[in-house]
């Protein structure tokens, strides 16, 4: 079900915006953990394969996304919801990630936050990860995270996520990528 919403929020966004890369993507394979989904796509405009990590936000609004695709391994980590009609351009945005041990039933909290300058457009926020570090330390706080915000440049808090499912997402998200990208 979350993930026929995500693929009908995506059509949907294209269709109206004819955007998005005027990409068609074909759901080739697709591992569900919780609020998470690893998947492989095939874009379709391209022949292309991708590996993408994915969750909805807890109002069900804002698609989180971390796209990987084969050949030139472009990865890129989007923020989209249909709702929204940004201005295009640089745009600088946060994601706070909170972690708790929860050992022994005492609540160890722990805030990490980390900058993206990214940019907007109609729909979505987007950042290149032109960066393998920031990729890679990305999916190790998606992780172990026990709740994910993201926040715009203000520091007003646009969505949040669950992470149930988050840890078995990722790896089967790293599978993906060795069989299909690398």
């Amino acid at each position: 079900m979350r993930i026929s919403y995500i693929i009908f929020l995506l059509i949907f966004y294209i269709y109206q915006t004819g955007s998005l890369h005027s990409a068609t993507f074909e759901t080739l394979k697709e591992w569900r953990s919780g609020a998470w989904t690893a998947a492989l796509y095939n874009n379709v405009n391209g022949n292309r394969k991708f590996c993408a990590l994915e969750s909805v936000s807890d109002d069900g609004s804002v698609i989180f996304r971390i796209n990987m695709y084969e050949k030139n391994k472009d990865a890129f980590l989007e923020i989209f919801s249909e709702e929204w009609n940004k201005i295009e351009g640089n745009f600088p945005f946060i994601l706070r990630y909170d972690f708790d041990n929860g050992m022994d039933g005492k609540y160890i909290g722990y805030r990490a936050e980390v900058k993206f300058d990214g940019q907007s457009d109609k729909n979505s926020y987007y950042y290149d990860f032109s960066e393998r570090e920031k990729f890679y330390s990305t999916l190790g706080f998606i992780m172990y995270a026990t709740k994910i915000e993201v926040l715009d440049s203000n520091e007003k808090i646009i969505a949040s996520y669950a992470m149930s499912g988050s840890n078995r997402a990722v790896e089967k998200f790293k599978m993906c990528l060795n069989d299909y990208v690398f």
